[in-house]
C-alpha cells in the first residue's frame, strides 16, 4: 500500500449554551435554543511510519501509546472466531468487545474517570474503524498520533464531551477515507458512529451543524 502522501489533519468542534429550554434535555420534544460558543475541542491526527498508536489529551495531561500489532492481531483473531463459529459477523459487536479489552489493557488504575471515558471514546472509534478493513489492508495500516486540546470545561455543561467526540470522530474519518484513497484495489472501509450514553443530544447537535464547526486541512 503507498502511504503518500503522508496525512496530518484537524478537526474542530465548538463547545454549546442553551439560550432557553433548559429542561428539554430531559423533557424530550420540548423546544429550545442552543447557540454554539467561541470555546473548542480540537483534534489532531498525524499518520507515522511507528507500528504504534499514540493518544494525547493535553488538558488531562494524558499520553498512552498503543501497540498497533497487538490492536490488529486482536481485531483480526475475534473477526475470525465468529466467521469460524457460523454466525453472523457483527462488526459493532466485535468492536465493542475488542475496545473493552484494549480499555483494560492500557488503562489504568491511575487513571482519572475522564481520562478513562475519553481513551473508551477514541478506542471505540478507532476499533469500530479497523474492524470494516479487510485483514490484508489491517496488516498495512500505519501508525498514528491523536492528539486531543480543548478549551472547554469539563462537567460545567458547555458540551465537553459532544465538542470531544465530534472533533475525534472527525479526524479519524479524514483517516479512513485517507486510507481508502491508498489501498490500490480501493478496498470499502466504513466507520461506525459511537453513542455515547445517556448523552445530551443538544450538544451533539450543536457541535455538528453549526456553523462554527471547522475541518482544518
Amino acid at each position: 500500500m503507498s502511504l503518500s502522501p503522508m496525512l496530518h489533519v484537524t478537526c474542530s468542534a465548538p463547545g454549546k449554551i442553551i439560550l432557553s429550554g433548559e429542561h428539554s434535555v430531559v423533557y424530550p420534544g420540548r423546544p429550545a435554543i442552543a447557540a454554539s460558543i467561541s470555546k473548542r475541542c480540537s483534534c489532531s491526527l498525524i499518520i507515522t511510519r511507528e507500528e504504534t498508536v499514540t493518544i494525547r489529551l493535553n488538558s488531562l495531561n494524558f499520553t498512552r501509546t498503543l501497540s498497533l500489532n497487538e490492536m490488529v492481531k486482536a481485531i483480526k483473531s475475534r473477526k475470525e472466531s465468529a466467521v469460524n463459529a457460523g454466525g453472523k459477523c457483527d462488526l459493532k459487536e466485535i468492536a465493542g468487545e475488542c475496545t473493552a479489552g484494549f480499555l483494560q489493557m492500557y488503562s489504568s488504575d491511575a487513571d482519572s474517570f475522564a481520562m478513562k471515558n475519553a481513551l473508551h471514546v477514541i478506542l471505540f472509534l478507532l476499533t469500530s474503524m479497523f474492524c470494516q478493513i479487510d485483514k490484508d489492508h489491517l496488516s498495512k495500516c500505519p501508525g498514528l498520533v491523536l492528539t486531543v486540546n480543548s478549551d472547554l470545561v469539563l462537567g460545567a455543561g458547555s458540551g465537553s464531551s459532544a465538542a470531544f467526540a465530534v472533533s475525534v470522530a472527525g479526524s479519524v474519518y479524514t483517516y479512513l477515507r485517507w486510507l481508502a484513497c491508498s489501498m490500490q484495489d480501493g478496498a470499502t472501509v466504513a466507520l461506525e458512529k459511537h453513542v455515547h450514553m445517556n448523552a445530551n443530544s443538544w450538544d451533539t447537535i450543536t457541535s455538528e451543524v453549526c456553523p462554527e464547526v471547522r475541518l482544518i486541512w
